[in-house]
């Protein structure tokens, strides 16, 4: 489910143009729990928000109890082609502490970029 992880969000997010309008236009936003997101409009502010910052959030969306944190892996045109993350428990970490973690993620993300085939 994209809308619902981390991961799925930050693919959506930099995704080439074309790609991302269209899935933020036309993806099933089924609920998998109460915290999923299921409206289209805080879906597309949601995306233009992971795009701003440059990663993405999971609070409780796609599992109770379970929250993460991702960002894109792009490639030289700035379009994502993976995403890498890191999830925890709620009970082990605030958002704000995941959120620390996001230089971590971007730095590991970069090294993959340069080593992974691209397509």
């Amino acid at each position: 489910m994209l809308h619902t992880t981390a991961v799925g969000k930050a693919l959506v997010a930099f995704a080439d143009d074309d790609e991302r309008k269209q899935l933020v236009e036309e993806l099933e936003l089924e609920p998998l729990t109460e915290f999923s997101i299921t409206d289209r409009d805080a879906f597309r502010l949601e995306i233009e928000k992971v795009r701003r910052q440059g990663y993405a959030i999971m609070d409780e969306e796609n599992e109770v109890g379970m929250r993460a944190v991702a960002v894109p892996v792009l490639n030289s045109q700035g379009v994502a082609f993976a995403s890498l993350a890191t999830a925890v428990p709620v009970f082990r970490m605030s958002v704000e502490q995941l959120v620390a973690v996001v230089p971590l993620l971007k730095s590991a993300a970069s090294e993959l970029a340069d080593r992974l085939p691209q397509r």
